[in-house]
């Protein structure tokens, strides 16, 4: 397994510009991968440049799942700032492995059948790089998520803002009927309550609702 996978490596990392330009184009055009058309490739292509330079020390790494990994996880903090969702990310991900074997294929490294016994381990050994990234990629989209919500500007609506909307007489008839229902309802659940404080937010949603159908009774009485 060590000749074919030395000769597979080569190949990368001889063309490692001309692969991640590739895999750079595959996802700029792809219709799973839409967030990344809008992003210039200077945005994603060095990471697969990096990516393939450095396969040989995840490929032979006794434990490519540590910090060998950090490329990845660098990889979905720049995405996820960029506004990549996390499928999209995962599929580009697969891409840029298939793309490894897409080149393999081209430049005909399966010549013998050793050969391709030997394709067979390195692309198990591939997949088990990939696994341990696209594992690592959704555990930080995870963690970023909380951060995200809490850095989003909060958007407040005062309670005096007053929104016209136009309604015809079949509309308002409509709704009366569907806040007759509501109001009856809430009723029946204020009855059941027992808590004291939800019974008060009840009652107030009762009020609500009373006020909203006296506004929709002087509406169609005019």
């Amino acid at each position: 397994m060590r000749a074919f996978a030395d000769k597979l490596i080569d190949v990368l990392q001889k063309h490692t510009l001309e692969i991640a330009e590739q895999w750079g184009r595959s996802v700029s055009t792809n219709p799973r991968t839409p967030s990344f058309h809008v992003l210039t490739r200077e945005k994603f292509v060095p990471f697969a440049v990096e990516f393939y330079k450095n396969i040989g020390k995840l490929y032979f790494g006794e434990r490519p799942h540590t910090a060998e990994l950090e490329y990845f996880l660098r990889f979905a903090e720049e995405m996820h700032a960029s506004g990549v969702p996390l499928h999209e990310l995962i599929y580009a991900l697969t891409l840029m492995r298939r793309h490894i074997w897409l080149y393999a294929d081209f430049n005909v490294l399966f010549i013998s059948t050793l050969d391709m016994h030997q394709a067979v381990e390195s692309i198990n050994r591939t997949i088990l790089i990939f696994d341990y990234a696209i594992y690592g990629v959704a555990h930080r989209y995870q963690e970023l998520a909380p951060q995200a919500r809490r850095e989003r500007p909060a958007v407040l609506l005062s309670p005096e803002v007053v929104t016209k909307v136009e309604l015809s007489a079949r509309e308002l008839e409509l709704l009366r009927f569907l806040l007759d229902k509501a109001e009856v309802t809430t009723r029946v659940e204020i009855h059941h309550a027992r808590s004291r404080d939800f019974k008060n937010m009840l009652k107030e949603r009762e009020q609500q609702v009373s006020g909203i159908l006296e506004k929709i009774e002087s509406a169609l009485s005019t």
